[in-house]
Parts: C-alpha cells; structure tokens; sequence
C-alpha cells in the first residue's frame, strides 16, 4: 500500500522519502571528470556550498567547490590542478582562505576524505549527501559563516524537506568526532517541531 517507506536499515518513516538530488552543474562535472581521468583509482566526493543556500534564509554570494579525495593523493591532486585552476587551496585554516581566498565566487578546496564516508552518486559524479555536509557544517572550521542561527536554519530546513538517513549521519559523526553534538542538535530540532 506505499505506507511506510524505507530509509535505512531498520528505519522506516510513514513520510515518503525526498532524496537529495542537487544540480550538478558544468564546473563540477569538468572537475570530476578531469580528477577521475587523471586518477582513475582514487575516491573522489565533490560538493558546492551553493547547495545550502536552499536551506538557508541569509544567502552566501561566495561558496567553495570541495574536492575530497583519499588522503594519499591530496598533494598529487591539488598540484595536477594547480596548473588549471587559480584560487585552488590545499586543506587550508579560515584564517587563509579568509585572507586569500576572497577574490572570487567560487574557490575550489582539496581535502582528504574522511574513510568511511558517506557518498552518493548524482549524475555519474560523486557528491556529499546531506548526511555528510550536515557533520562537515559542525566539524569543519572552514563553514563559519553557516555557524550559529543559520546552522540551526540549515538543519531544521533540511529535516523538513528531506529524509534523512540518521544511522549513517551518525555513523559519520562519530568519525569526525562530532557524535554528541550531531545527537544533541536532532533532538533539540526534534523538540522545537
């Protein structure tokens, strides 16, 4: 009868799932296509800030492109697409990419993926599921200004329009550490709703 629905092991939701399928747009897929070319062996996930601003009720006008890939290649990756692309930073603080990397709108960051994380593929190209920019929001020193308020805005947003796999996000969490306060966010939205 198409009641309940599936959403991960175990998990069953009487709302019909609404995947997370963003626009995967041409630059993203040059560099997709350019990085698995060139290292065909190698775990790529890439993603856009810009996907957020849907979630979000102050929009960004600067986002980062990231690039992850397996920790061995970082440095490999980053110099093959240095000789390309300008505004290209290797794993760098806030306080870099604040003072350098603000001469565009789009800036492009290579780090190393985390094992074990979530990925899904969106028009042949590997992205980041919610479930793994939602932790990276939390985890990652780089998202500053999708801290506070507007990290409360994004999830919130995002639990409303899309099933999220909690298993898996905190699964991830605790590979990043942030376990605690991936649970303690979820129930403080859970009690708001």
């Amino acid at each position: 009868m198409n009641v309940i629905y599936r959403i991960s092991r175990g998990c069953y939701s009487l709302k019909e799932q609404n995947e997370f399928n963003p626009q995967i747009d041409d630059t993203l897929h040059y560099l997709y296509e350019e990085i698995t070319e060139h290292f065909p062996f190698i775990e790529v996930c890439i993603w856009n800030t810009k996907w957020l601003n849907e979630f979000m009720h102050h929009q960004i006008g600067k986002f980062f492109i990231l690039i992850e890939v397996d920790r061995d290649s970082v440095e490999s990756v980053f110099y093959y697409l240095r000789e390309k692309h300008d505004n290209l930073f290797l794993n760098p603080p806030a306080e870099i990419l604040e003072k350098y990397g603000d001469n565009k709108k789009e800036t492009i960051i290579i780090k190393p993926l985390i094992s074990e994380s979530p990925i899904l593929k969106v028009d042949k190209v590997q992205i980041a599921p919610l479930e793994k920019i939602l932790v990276d929001l939390m985890s990652d020193e780089l998202f500053e200004a999708y801290q506070g308020q507007e990290l409360e805005n994004i999830y919130q947003s995002v639990l409303e329009k899309h099933t999220i796999n909690q298993p898996q996000m905190l699964r991830y969490a605790s590979r990043r550490n942030k376990k605690k306060e991936v649970i303690s966010k979820l129930k403080i939205l859970k009690e708001l709703n």
